[in-house]
């Protein structure tokens, strides 16, 4: 079913730049904060928390950041192709 005008202009607005820098944030925190830090303590439970060191941890968390780009970026331009299609719910 195709959206409606309303339902258009509500998703248009939701999905903007300002939406697309909070992704990008909330992808680049997990990916460089949360992520590091799960695999450190997976590693300290399991008793290899000795092998981590600053620069480890540091590298890691900079290969992560393009990867939050990338992936933040493919989520937006899907969640705008399904705007463009109507494929998003009707929000009756």
């Amino acid at each position: 079913m195709a959206l409606s005008p309303r339902d258009q202009a509500f998703y248009k607005e939701k999905l903007g730049w300002k939406s697309f820098f909070y992704l990008f944030i909330a992808t680049l925190t997990v990916g460089v904060v949360l992520w590091p830090l799960m695999l450190f303590l997976l590693d300290w439970s399991s008793g290899r928390a000795g092998e981590w060191t600053f620069s480890a941890a540091w590298n890691l968390a900079l290969a992560n950041v393009p990867l939050a780009m990338v992936v933040s970026s493919v989520m937006w331009l899907v969640a705008q192709f399904y705007l463009w299609m109507g494929w998003l719910p009707a929000r009756r």
